[in-house]
């Protein structure tokens, strides 16, 4: 479905559901984000009810899963939107990177299975402070990924190349004594 600048209002002009957000035009913005031409932001969730505003020209598709490219020990997340523990992402232990390109803006957040609580909140922003380490995350089956990778000029990033590097030997007691380790360290 093809919208232009307008209010929209799920359940009256779209149906609800998941959909890839595509953008047609060099300066789209979607729910307040900011998009270049042929950026996506990945099966993003629309409720009855929900309103929200396109500026520019979007495209709504069905979510093209499969789009986080996998190894055997790690997943590169490619664009920015929402991801499934399960379906997309295999449930385990992650150490999720931060990324090379320290000029992006990076914001993650993991909903539990019920989708109504936040368990993990991670922020990379210098503009805020100075951007801390990778992080050690658990994901279970139906947890929510919420990924944001916006570029210095604040436009979602057309590649968001978030790197999770599986971890077999993460336990709770490990990561909360690295955790530990980095805190005494910081405190030297």
């Amino acid at each position: 479905m093809l919208i232009g600048s307008k209010n929209i209002v799920v359940g009256k002009e779209i149906e609800p559901g998941y959909y890839d957000i595509i953008a047609l035009e060099g300066h789209s913005e979607f729910f307040g984000r900011k998009m270049r031409e042929n950026t996506t932001l990945h099966a993003v969730p629309l409720w009855e009810n929900n309103r929200f505003f396109v500026a520019g020209k979007v495209e709504l598709v069905p979510p093209v899963f499969g789009s986080v490219i996998q190894d055997e020990n790690s997943l590169i997340i490619k664009n920015s939107g929402y991801y499934v523990v399960g379906e997309e992402i295999p449930e385990g232990d992650y150490i999720l990177m931060k990324p090379e390109d320290d000029t992006c803006k990076v914001f993650v957040d993991i909903k539990n299975e019920k989708q109504n609580e936040s368990t993990y909140t991670i922020q990379w922003d210098r503009e805020i402070s100075q951007p801390q380490g990778n992080a050690h995350i658990h994901l279970k089956n139906g947890y929510q990924i919420f990924v944001m990778v916006e570029d210095q000029n604040h436009y979602v990033a057309e590649h968001a190349k978030l790197a999770l590097e599986k971890r077999n030997d993460i336990t709770f007691e490990n990561v909360f004594r690295l955790d530990l380790k980095t805190l005494f360290r910081q405190a030297e």
